[in-house]
């Protein structure tokens, strides 16, 4: 994700409060959690996924019980993914606790599918972006994420019904003007393809 220069500043200087509370408080402290989090998330925000790996890693091996812990863990999972790495995502996948990462069943299916494509797999990908779909709870932004996805990798398997299903769920109202409407000119195009 490109960073505006004003977005990258910020980020620059949460590393450094969040880098200056870990010098005046003690290890002990609850507000070194926090401050490895920020920080964490700030790396990965500015892509410095090794670093970010790195930080989010103090905080698994040394604040256990902590609240951020399973975020730490889900950070660590993301940024693996990122660097390309899968079989160290796999493996960290596999401490996921999904009723504790942020976004929940969903969440945890959303990183399983991203895995699974970063394996090429894509049919454990489209089951898992179908487990968000069937979340009733799930947000509606991760919903339209997976709708679009699916309908994307239904569409590049020339999987013409179940592209059009994804392209015109209602979930696609959810996503920015120019893929909601990419959606309902793929939807036609399907439609095309089916002969209708």
């Amino acid at each position: 994700v490109a960073v505006s220069p004003d977005e990258n500043s910020l980020y620059l200087r949460a590393i450094a409060k969040g880098s200056k509370v870990l010098e005046n408080w003690p290890q002990d402290s609850s507000w070194h959690p926090e401050a490895l989090i920020v920080i964490a998330r700030s790396q990965q925000r500015l892509s410095d996924f090794v670093k970010a790996v790195r930080t989010y890693s103090e905080i698994v091996d040394h604040y256990p019980g902590s609240e951020r812990y399973m975020p730490a863990v889900h950070g660590e999972v993301e940024c693996f993914l990122a660097l390309g790495r899968y079989a160290e995502a796999a493996d960290w996948m596999r401490r996921l606790d999904s009723l504790r990462i942020d976004g929940g069943p969903a969440g945890l299916a959303w990183l399983r599918a991203q895995l699974a494509l970063g394996r090429l797999d894509t049919a454990t990908a489209r089951r898992e972006l179908s487990k968000i779909l069937s979340i009733k709870g799930a947000p509606e932004d991760r919903k339209a994420q997976a709708a679009w996805l699916a309908g994307n990798l239904a569409w590049a398997q020339a999987d013409w019904p179940d592209a059009r299903e994804n392209y015109l769920r209602p979930e696609i109202l959810h996503l920015p003007y120019l893929p909601r409407f990419r959606s309902r000119l793929l939807a036609c195009l399907c439609e095309d393809r089916l002969g209708n």
